[in-house]
């Protein structure tokens, strides 16, 4: 698939906050995973979608926290910190979402750290 009106934007902290609208359900990579043992740490995000729908938000293929079952005029939404973020990726290893039904729109904050 591809993901439409890309806006990125970099804090003075190091946190970056990608958003995007889904171009059609299905598979998006979200953030290109880093190279060598960085890590990917994700702080929050804020996600609705156009219609009902499921997501699934993967930590490279593997699914983080389940498949989340989105509503026509819900959202799905999570804020943490510097210290106590939503999730760290394993090294290496690319963030993505995959829907079925509705298409995605929102965005993530997160940063890049070495191991």
């Amino acid at each position: 698939m591809a993901l439409t009106n890309n806006v990125s934007r970099t804090s003075r902290n190091g946190l970056i906050t990608f958003g995007f609208d889904q171009g059609a359900a299905g598979s998006d990579d979200i953030v290109t995973a880093p190279t060598g043992t960085a890590k990917i740490v994700v702080v929050g995000f804020y996600l609705t979608s156009d219609v009902a729908g499921t997501l699934q938000i993967k930590d490279g293929t593997t699914v983080i926290g389940g498949t989340i079952q989105m509503g026509a005029t819900g959202a799905y939404a999570w804020q943490g910190t510097l210290n106590d973020p939503w999730v760290e990726l394993t090294a290496a290893t690319k963030l993505a979402i995959t829907s079925a039904t509705c298409k995605i729109s929102g965005f993530f904050i997160y940063r890049i750290v070495p191991e």
